[in-house]
């Protein structure tokens, strides 16, 4: 009986002829420049919405200042945590050969399966964009890497969401539960990394500053996503997370899904997202991937990585999804809906 090619071996191989690629093209490119070179490093794959935002705004800031090799770590097709490690010392490789001026990533597995082990504290300067809210787990801060920390417009999101669900709960009747003074609360989201990190912000801030908890769920395919939106209904207010990650995703399906069965205040904090959300208060990948690259042409220019402070992203848009808004029936506040941006 013919035994199944182990599928981290596959994807070693494959590793090994994307890098094999990537030194032909470079050596071609330098031969005919001497410009320096930049690395970035995706911890995820072409495609995805965050991502492809954050590397948009990397090479516009970039511009033709660098030669730039990119590697996709692809870590949300492949969570395995042996195709992970393999991801980032595949990644390592690709540095070592090629000695990048600057190596640009993104996203928190880049930090923990490449930066971490590998490059803390070398000669390389580091750049890093989207690790979100904490840095230590990565061993950073370090005196070669810099970065832009990813925060969520949680507090803001909170505030104008509960203002509204307290209104709800003080003129509703309701059948499922009893009255109560705090809203319920549920994250509905992918099972990654990054989506459990949020869940904690949001528990700590929910807690602290609403007197309210939040419940989860965290889902690994789109069947499971698809009962969660269902049972997240019997909540006062749905947090809508990410669907990177989750298998067989369909937005079609997803779209006539919530559109069917939105019948409580949803919000969400990514863009991508608003298809199925009311309203959203959205961070601007394009900010992390325009900041790391000013930050890379500074190095470049002779810029030492510790005159460059770790900072936090800034921009925040507030989104309402005026069909979602009318489907569902939910009144809300009139001078949020006309000052918010609208999605169709």
């Amino acid at each position: 009986m013919p035994r199944a090619v182990n599928s981290n071996l596959q994807r070693r191989f494959w590793w090994q002829i994307s890098i094999a690629l990537a030194l032909a093209l470079l050596a071609s490119l330098l031969n005919a420049s001497s410009s320096p070179l930049c690395l970035y490093v995706s911890s995820y794959n072409q495609g995805e919405t965050w991502s492809d935002g954050v590397e948009r705004g990397l090479r516009d800031a970039l511009g033709h200042r660098c030669e730039i090799a990119s590697f996709y770590m692809d870590t949300h097709r492949y969570r395995q945590i042996e195709e992970m490690q393999q991801a980032g010392l595949a990644a390592y490789e690709l540095a070592r050969d090629l000695q990048p001026d600057v190596i640009i990533t993104s996203d928190d597995n880049a930090a923990k399966y490449l930066i971490l082990p590998y490059l803390v504290d070398t000669s390389t300067p580091v750049v890093f964009a989207g690790i979100n809210w904490t840095v230590r787990e990565y061993g950073l801060p370090a005196s070669n890497v810099t970065g832009m920390v990813e925060v969520a417009p949680l507090k803001s999101m909170l505030s104008n969401t509960l203002n509204t669900v307290s209104h709800s709960l003080e003129e509703r009747t309701f059948t499922q539960y009893k009255m109560r003074d705090e809203a319920r609360i549920l994250f509905l989201s992918s099972n990654t990394l990054s989506e459990r990190k949020m869940l904690f912000r949001l528990n700590s801030l929910a807690s602290r500053s609403f007197g309210s908890n939040v419940d989860s769920i965290l889902v690994d395919d789109f069947k499971n996503w698809l009962a969660g939106f269902k049972v997240a209904q019997r909540y006062d207010l749905v947090i809508i997370g990410n669907n990177t990650g989750i298998r067989d995703w369909d937005d079609n399906v997803a779209e006539l899904h919530v559109r069917s069965h939105t019948k409580t205040l949803s919000v969400t904090f990514n863009t991508w997202m608003m298809r199925y959300s009311v309203l959203g208060f959205t961070r601007v990948a394009e900010e992390q991937g325009e900041w790391a690259g000013l930050s890379a042409v500074a190095l470049l220019d002779g810029l030492s990585v510790s005159d460059i402070p770790v900072v936090t992203n800034r921009r925040v848009e507030t989104w309402v999804n005026p069909k979602l808004l009318s489907n569902s029936g939910l009144q809300l506040n009139p001078r949020l809906i006309n000052s918010a941006r609208k999605y169709y």
